[in-house]
């Protein structure tokens, strides 16, 4: 009332007359809307919405909708503060803004998951899941140069401590270029970031070390939230993948002295019972020569194979024997890329046939089982059975 007071003794005499009109008609308009209601109060709200700013009037205040009484008592109660305020008939201008609707939960989900790998996804094996990840377009270059990309695309399932671009480039100048010149070191160097089986991050805590494919194992390091292997941090893990994991590291890892054949068979609980017959036939010397060797060493399993009575004699007959053993060893290394179909010669002095494909070799009859083991002086293949060479 002190604003209107103030107003009316500022005015003129003109204005005090036009403002005593509006004050009537507003008077007769809530005595008329109190009456009937609906028509005068839909009349009212229509005119304060044209009245105010288009920004403050939300679309639903433009709704012809009657006001009932309750709602024009409200109005009116609203009016004479406002009048009071010197407001005249203005209806309050904020408007109540709509609910915002909360993210959906699902749809956030859906945004972040990681499908699991299907037939045609770039996560469907290791191999596929390095050439989708850029920062490993380096090691996928050494992969390929190795000669070991087939076995990152159907061997497995495998572990890989992936280096990443930037472990590369901490690498001496020029050694990279050198390893992409001698693909059977680089294949060493490979097979050393290689385990043959799936080993989660969760697991690594009970894993202290790690049998590699290259034959020496990687010690594994849980400190808190961070893991290590030889040292070089381990990062969060890539999907998984059909045949095995990928767990990103920051360092090349550099290979230990290899031992040679006798040095990884004797080591290998897969291959005790060879092992022990090239002792009883007095081999062991010849596969720790210079070489190079490939020997496809049966697995303990592949004995079992063997005619009913022949492991007998053979054990009685250490010359035999040692033609037998002789017979699964050819000279040069063969990698798993250079398993194609050929023919050739054993120690034992008969030929003998490679058949199928790299990622499907046989080894005459036998199947090629795992992934070769590298040594000093060769690399070792798994055989699922002893085979016997042609007689004289």
């Amino acid at each position: 009332m002190q604003r209107l007071r103030q107003f009316i003794d500022e005015s003129s005499a003109s204005s005090l007359v036009i403002a005593a009109f509006l004050g009537t008609i507003t008077v007769m308009s809530l005595l008329v809307a109190l009456v009937g209601g609906g028509l005068l109060g839909w009349w009212i709200l229509t005119a304060e919405s044209a009245a105010a700013p288009a920004t403050a009037v939300p679309s639903a205040a433009a709704t012809r909708v009657p006001i009932g009484l309750p709602t024009m008592q409200a109005f009116v109660q609203q009016t004479m503060v406002a009048m009071d305020a010197a407001n005249l008939i203005a209806l309050p201008a904020t408007a109540t803004p709509a609910p915002v609707q909360p993210t959906s939960t699902a749809v956030a989900v859906a945004v972040t998951s990681v499908p699991p790998p299907t037939p045609g996804d770039p996560t469907a094996n290791i191999l596929s899941l390095l050439l989708s990840d850029p920062q490993f377009s380096t090691l996928v270059q050494a992969v390929q140069s190795a000669g070991m990309a087939d076995t990152l695309r159907t061997g497995g399932p495998f572990t890989l401590f992936a280096p990443t671009n930037a472990a590369f480039e901490q690498l001496p100048e020029g050694t990279l270029e050198a390893l992409l010149q001698n693909p059977d070191a680089l294949a060493e160097l490979l097979s050393y970031h290689l385990v043959p089986q799936r080993l989660e991050q969760s697991a690594f805590a009970t894993t202290p070390a790690l049998r590699t494919v290259l034959g020496p194992a990687l010690a594994l390091r849980v400190t808190g939230t961070s893991a290590t292997v030889n040292g070089a941090a381990v990062a969060a893990s890539s999907p998984a993948t059909g045949n095995g994991l990928v767990h990103p590291i920051d360092m090349v890892l550099q290979t230990p002295d290899i031992g040679t054949l006798v040095d990884l068979l004797a080591v290998d609980a897969r291959f005790t019972k060879f092992y022990s017959w090239l002792e009883r036939a007095e081999l062991i010397s010849l596969l720790q020569g210079e070489g190079p060797f490939t020997v496809f060493a049966p697995v303990n399993e592949g004995f079992l194979a063997l005619p009913a009575g022949t492991m007998d004699f053979l054990l009685l007959d250490a010359n035999t024997m040692r033609t037998v053993l002789l017979y699964h060893v050819v000279g040069g290394k063969l990698m798993q890329a250079d398993l194609t179909p050929q023919q050739l010669l054993t120690l034992a002095g008969p030929q003998i046939k490679i058949t199928g494909s790299a990622d499907a070799p046989l080894y005459g009859p036998a199947n090629v089982t795992g992934t070769a083991l590298v040594a000093s002086n060769g690399v070792v293949h798994g055989l699922d059975t002893v085979l016997l060479p042609p007689a004289p």
